[in-house]
């Protein structure tokens, strides 16, 4: 952590990472990451090998000030679907992917008829 403070859940266990920790995430660990504060949080992040990772997190970022996402900045979930869709190669939803892909493909088409597009990487 550079600056400020996340809070994590790593393979279901939650603590909050503070300025000058770091957290190692092994594959295929399900794991996530939020600012439950108005404060600023930076982190460095790293991800090997980087896949399209960079790519995934500037679609989040180019869904802000759009109508795709909430009054706190949360992508809505279809938009949240529709790109995690198209990031099946970086992304995975935690759970039984049986279960998990057959909906998320139905969830991105829903969105893409509403007219959601994927923001260019």
């Amino acid at each position: 952590m550079l600056a400020g403070a996340l809070h994590v859940e790593v393979g279901g266990r939650r603590r909050q990472l503070t300025t000058g920790e770091l957290l190692d995430i092994l594959p295929n660990t399900a794991h996530r990451m939020w600012n439950p504060s108005g404060e600023a949080a930076r982190a460095r992040w790293e991800t090997r090998p980087g896949g399209r990772t960079e790519q995934w997190f500037r679609g989040l970022a180019a869904l802000q000030g759009t109508d795709w996402v909430n009054q706190d900045g949360q992508p809505k979930p279809l938009a949240f679907a529709a790109l995690a869709s198209e990031h099946q190669d970086t992304f995975r939803l935690a759970g039984p992917q049986w279960a998990v892909r057959p909906a998320l493909v139905a969830a991105s088409a829903i969105a893409r008829l509403r007219g959601f597009r994927a923001p260019p990487a």
